[in-house]
């Protein structure tokens, strides 16, 4: 198994949420996206990933990650405050930032 990372979580924080955010991400990685970081367990105040690491950056390996990211945010949510398919919960915190849900039928249609 590789080296993995655990993050604890802080006040108000459900990292579950934060699970299911990366697991959309990595969904988005299996049709040609930037990598995401595999979850390996999460519960609401600890979350534990394969730990990544960095390259030097190159102009090749910039254009193939910004490639990638267009990959990423086209997979991306159906509106503005989409959950991630997994997430059942309300809002959820990511390091300090609320990233708000929103129902689809009280979302912006432009």
């Amino acid at each position: 198994m590789n080296k993995t990372f655990e993050k604890h979580g802080g006040f108000k924080e459900d990292l579950r949420g934060e699970a299911a955010a990366l697991a959309w991400l990595k969904a988005a990685e299996y049709q040609g996206g930037l990598p995401a970081v595999t979850v390996i367990s999460s519960s609401q105040d600890t979350l534990i990933e394969e730990q990544i690491f960095t390259t030097s950056p190159t102009a090749q390996v910039a254009r193939k990650a910004g490639r990638a990211l267009a990959i990423t945010h086209a997979a991306g949510a159906g509106w503005y405050g989409c959950p991630p398919p997994d997430w059942h919960g309300g809002g959820y915190v990511i390091s300090g930032v609320c990233t708000p849900v929103v129902s689809q039928e009280n979302s912006y249609t432009s």
